[in-house]
């Protein structure tokens, strides 16, 4: 007994890093980022020198961009047009999303890269972007080295994406990073962010079929194809106001202040009104119906259940 014991801790040891691979979110968890108020899109061949597993595709029904959140990981998605890891290892190419955490959209601050370049089984990298090389260009160099290295196989993985652009099934890109290194570097759950996303011929920058962009109309700027603000965790309500981060970010009030939140649904319509936004007659009304809500909801005495 003892021998075969002996021979299974052996045996489990020696299992591939891939068999303790990340837990990923189901498919529902998955929410889109969106440009020009639709989910994010990208057209089928619409950069001749992106096609395939390099090629971002996507529609308002089945949106190129996504992302989801637990309490430990920022989990990011792309449609592709096809597998980009067709034996389990990535081919020769890389893909990501850069990231706005100030709001100027002609820098990004962070990268996040899936890398098939460097002929191993892939990696998921994290990079920072001090310094600007080329203004307002999406394909301007990351700060090298990155911050933070992780294995494909536990980080990263290809998924079926049920939609299928051209003659083949489409494949999702999913990959994790940790809310621990994300924070220090200033990007947490309610980070108000706008988004690029691409695939690349390089592990630190993108230079490939841009989301939102029609390829044959040349390159990009950065300030061009911003998606809409948004923030990471697309579920999350962090002041507890009805709201959630994600709307708060998109309407530009403060997703930490219960006081200031989009006034549309109070208004009983659409729009992008704000509580707490540039009109001060708007802002205060909000703020007025709010107090007077919870004063009434304090001082409500529940009402006897007649019986007949």
């Amino acid at each position: 007994m003892k021998i075969v014991l002996t021979w299974i801790v052996l045996a489990a040891a020696a299992l591939p890093v891939s068999a303790l691979a990340q837990q990923f979110p189901a498919d529902a968890a998955y929410i889109p980022l969106s440009c020009d108020g639709q989910p994010m899109f990208d057209g089928f061949r619409d950069e001749s020198g992106a096609l395939d597993e390099r090629d971002i595709v996507g529609n308002a029904g089945a949106p190129a961009v996504l992302r989801a959140a637990d309490n430990e990981y920022l989990y990011m998605r792309l449609r592709l047009d096809e597998d980009p890891a067709p034996d389990g290892a990535l081919r020769p190419f890389a893909w990501g999303m850069e990231l706005d955490l100030d709001g100027d959209t002609t820098t990004y601050e962070l990268l996040i890269m899936v890398d098939g370049i460097g002929g191993t089984d892939g990696v998921v990298t994290l990079y920072r972007n001090s310094t600007t090389t080329l203004p307002n260009d999406p394909k301007d160099p990351a700060d090298e080295p990155p911050v933070a290295t992780y294995d494909f196989a536990t980080h990263g993985r290809s998924a079926p994406a049920g939609s299928s652009y051209g003659d083949t099934a489409d494949r999702f890109l999913d990959f994790a990073v940790p809310w621990d290194d994300l924070v220090p570097l200033g990007l947490a759950r309610d980070t108000p962010i706008q988004v690029w996303a691409a695939s690349s011929s390089t592990s630190s920058s993108l230079d490939g079929d841009f989301a939102c962009h029609d390829g044959t109309t040349g390159d990009p700027s950065l300030d061009e194809i911003a998606s809409d603000r948004a923030v990471p965790d697309p579920v999350a309500d962090s002041d507890g106001d009805g709201f959630t981060d994600d709307e708060e970010a998109a309407a530009g009030t403060d997703p930490a202040d219960p006081a200031d939140f989009p006034a549309s649904r109070l208004e009983g319509g659409g729009g992008c009104n704000t509580g707490g936004g540039s009109d001060p007659a708007t802002a205060a009304l909000a703020l007025l119906l709010a107090l007077a809500l919870a004063r009434k909801n304090t001082h409500r005495q529940p009402r006897p259940i007649t019986v007949r």
